[in-house]
């Protein structure tokens, strides 16, 4: 069994990572707390008939990806697309990846820091649901949403995506790569 070059081992996580990447803007975001949902039994008891309320209503509060980003959600699509593409240059030994390898390097470092944003400051719920005319719980107080898949795999995604473009650009002793 031959070992993976470095350029091919970084084709391998540039391909998984951009698909990765463009899946996870598909997946939720962002979702009411677990607790409203499904409250605890010495929850009080308007929490209660709000989490009744929500499951006979039977709407899903959920954001994707592109449900409430404007211009992040197209950066990070561009950058999933460009990765995968970076990863099949690697794979095929394409001139181009060198090229490549510069624009999936910086899109990666935007994606991440734009997604580690994203998850630390999460959107408001009046905003989001004023956008769609109204709670559909009827709240007119800020509630807290809750992280989904979503956002944890994008960070990951764009993490790898980044780390596959400095181990495809870097070289031995600091010499270009690819």
């Amino acid at each position: 069994m031959s070992r993976l070059s470095k350029a091919q081992l970084a084709g391998v996580i540039a391909v998984t990572s951009g698909a990765v990447l463009v899946i996870s803007l598909m997946l939720d975001w962002w979702g009411l707390p677990d607790d409203l949902l499904h409250p605890p039994a010495n929850a009080p008891k308007e929490i209660q008939f709000m989490a009744e309320a929500y499951a006979d209503s039977g709407q899903v509060i959920a954001h994707d990806g592109f449900e409430f980003f404007e211009v992040r959600d197209v950066i990070w699509l561009i950058t999933g697309i460009v990765a995968f593409v970076f990863g099949l240059a690697l794979l095929l030994s394409l001139p181009a990846a060198r090229v490549l390898g510069v624009a999936v390097g910086a899109l990666g470092l935007v994606s991440l820091i734009l997604v580690a944003m994203a998850l630390i400051s999460p959107p408001d719920f009046l905003k989001i649901n004023e956008e769609r005319g109204g709670s559909p719980l009827g709240l007119d107080f800020d509630l807290p949403l809750s992280r989904k898949v979503g956002g944890w795999l994008a960070l990951a995604a764009s993490l790898s995506i980044t780390a596959s473009a400095v181990l495809a650009t870097r070289g031995p002793r600091g010499q270009a790569g690819v």
